[in-house]
């Protein structure tokens, strides 16, 4: 056993990686025997324990026991204890992620030790199921394990889903509170297990009591089937259509004041599409699905500082709510774009802690179609102005690609499937112009 864990509390940090800290120093403790903290997030503390702290490849990676759950796609995401599981999935390590219920103390006492009993238990049974010359967990893949802190009926093996032990959204915050607006907070009641609809569903087994084991893999990347049916799609689309105009949502991770935001919005304006641009009041970049946890039920600063156009002094989760909550009044858009970002989002690793890719799947999990774009930056290109052009071309490119979406759309109205969205990525040289590889 070697416990590698962070130096400060990191609850809701998500797939953050500490951008401060690239090429810089880095505090690591070894406090006691195999015991070791880092002044970093889950993510980066999981890095360290794999590439530096250990000597070779563990069998396996458990995260927490956490002090809460984990439950629900739009929870999981920010949860620095699954974070930190699936920053070792993404290397083939096997892992696991342990989190546990209560709403005492007592009941955290006892989900503690229900859930290390448990764990133990699960870690035999995979032991003894183990195929021969292969992992403990199939590769790529960790679970998600989840302690209710009243009594455990019984144990689910569930699928991730929509439904959590609680939901956030943001708007008027209550009266009891005071005036502003900010990221509500709502938790979900508890309910009987002949209430259960869906059997393999982590959120209701959850609620009704059930200790839920919950595959897991840590990667955005759709399947080969639904990027086939995209490349279809855009090989048999029209060549320099005109979109019929679209309620757009764009935002981003660099900040309102962005180049590459502001030359998204004109291109898209220009167009003919109606734009709303929602942005981080500062630069976000690296921070992930981390959510601001000290902002729920707080009062936080939007400002609209020109028509269609606002800030949130929040992160890129916290502004998109903002956006698709608030600023359009829980109407939701055609489409959400996020971008158009100074720097690539290239590969599962970067990708899952890139503000703006987090933007979109935010938007994603709320059913709104959603496409980030990322620009290449040329480090010897000091003035960006080959990442400027990358703008430019980036966001006509949006411009005809969303002709082509709408022209290949199916019946239901919508430009992407529920659930899915686009990463795009431009480089910053062109010898020979934009030329398709589908």
């Amino acid at each position: 056993m070697t416990l590698v864990a962070p130096k400060e509390q990191q609850s809701g940090r998500g797939t953050l990686i500490n951008v401060d800290q690239i090429f810089q120093p880095t505090e690591i403790v070894n406090f006691e025997p195999n015991k070791w903290f880092v002044d970093g997030s889950p993510v980066v503390t999981t890095l360290a324990g794999l590439d530096f702290i250990l000597g070779s490849e563990p069998d396996l990676v458990i995260s927490g026991i956490n002090e809460g759950a984990n439950i629900g796609e739009n929870i999981v995401i920010s949860s620095g204890t699954v974070s930190a599981a699936t920053t070792a999935t993404r290397k083939d390590i096997p892992a696991i992620a342990v989190s546990a219920g209560g709403e005492t103390e007592a009941e955290l006492e006892a989900a503690y030790e229900t859930g290390t009993a448990f764990i133990l238990d699960l870690i035999e049974e995979l032991e003894a199921t183990q195929p021969q010359s292969e992992e403990l967990l199939p590769e790529g893949v960790g679970l998600n394990v989840n302690i209710p802190g009243n009594f455990a009926q019984n144990v689910a093996l569930t699928e991730l889903d929509e439904i959590s032990n609680f939901n956030l959204s943001f708007g008027e915050l209550p009266e009891t509170i005071g005036d502003g607006v900010g990221v509500l907070f709502s938790p979900n009641e508890e309910i009987s297990p002949d209430e259960i609809n869906n059997p393999i569903s982590e959120g209701e087994n959850f609620l009704a009591g059930n200790i839920t084991v919950t595959p897991i893999d840590g990667s955005w990347v759709a399947d080969e089937a639904v990027r086939d049916t995209k490349v279809s799609r855009l090989n048999n689309a029209t060549s320099d259509l005109a979109a019929t105009p679209l309620d757009i949502l764009i935002t981003n991770d660099d900040g309102f004041e962005a180049e590459g935001i502001e030359v998204l919005y004109n291109t898209l304006t220009e167009a003919g599409h109606n734009v709303t641009l929602v942005a981080p009041k500062e630069q976000q970049s690296g921070t992930g699905t981390a959510l601001d946890v000290d902002l729920i039920l707080q009062p936080t600063e939007v400002v609209n500082f020109e028509e269609n156009k606002w800030y949130v002094d929040g992160g890129v989760r916290t502004t998109t709510w903002a956006g698709l909550d608030f600023i359009l009044e829980g109407k939701a858009p055609d489409l959400v774009i996020s971008g158009i970002n100074e720097g690539e989002n290239i590969g599962p690793g970067g990708a899952v802690s890139s503000g703006t890719v987090s933007a979109a799947v935010t938007a994603i999990l709320r059913d709104v179609p959603a496409i980030a774009v990322s620009a290449g930056i040329d480090l010897e290109d000091e003035a960006r102005t080959l990442t400027s052009e990358a703008y430019e071309i980036g966001a006509n490119y949006i411009t005809d690609l969303i002709a082509q979406l709408q022209e290949t759309q199916g019946d239901d109205g919508t430009i992407l499937p529920a659930g899915t969205g686009l990463s795009i990525n431009i480089p910053v040289r062109f010898p020979e112009g934009i030329s398709e590889i589908l």
